[in-house]
């Protein structure tokens, strides 16, 4: 049975004429019938996925960092001619300006790649075992997934997550 974390509460269906809120039992049927669809972790996706977070990508919501890639594709070359005390000082000035724009964008990208990271890190932990969906019901009756591993993801994260009862396609006649 379906339990709201922290406090019981039967507000679920706002009903303006009687003044008050009713249960509705449809709707933690819903909640205990998503919590029971036991999935499992797609082995395969999980390692293309990990491959592309070795280096700097950014595909839909997944974006990944690795660092050396990042220099390679967006630090300015520092020129030998900058260290020369009669540089030109534009030519200085705009170096540190390169230089600081692609600073910012790497900090971007570190904090975008932040939660492909945390995804792989999960998905990993449970490569090999089956596992249930965790909602929550709010008191407005709103379902809510919790975690980061769902059916309301991205749609990488999705294809990570595969049905672990396995039932073959047929097709029929009649």
């Amino acid at each position: 049975v379906f339990a709201l974390p922290g406090r019981q509460s039967d507000l679920i269906h706002n009903n303006r004429k009687a003044a008050k809120s009713v249960a509705t039992p449809l709707v933690y049927a819903g909640v205990n019938r998503s919590s029971k669809n036991i999935v499992e972790i797609d082995g395969t996706g999980l390692d293309v996925l990990q491959g592309y977070s070795k280096t700097t990508i950014s595909i839909g919501s997944f974006n990944s960092l690795e660092k050396d890639s990042f220099n390679d594709l967006y630090m300015p070359v520092r020129d030998p001619a900058l260290d020369d005390p009669e540089c030109d000082p534009e030519l200085l000035k705009q170096y540190k300006r390169d230089k600081a724009s692609a600073h910012s964008k790497f900090r971007l990208a570190e904090q975008q790649s932040e939660a492909p990271r945390r995804v792989l890190l999960k998905a990993e932990e449970y490569r090999h075992e089956q596992f249930c969906f965790s909602n929550f019901l709010d008191y407005r009756g709103r379902i809510y997934p919790l975690g980061d591993l769902h059916h309301q993801t991205p749609d990488w994260i999705r294809s990570l997550i595969v049905s672990a009862i396995k039932l073959p396609i047929t097709h029929q006649t009649e």
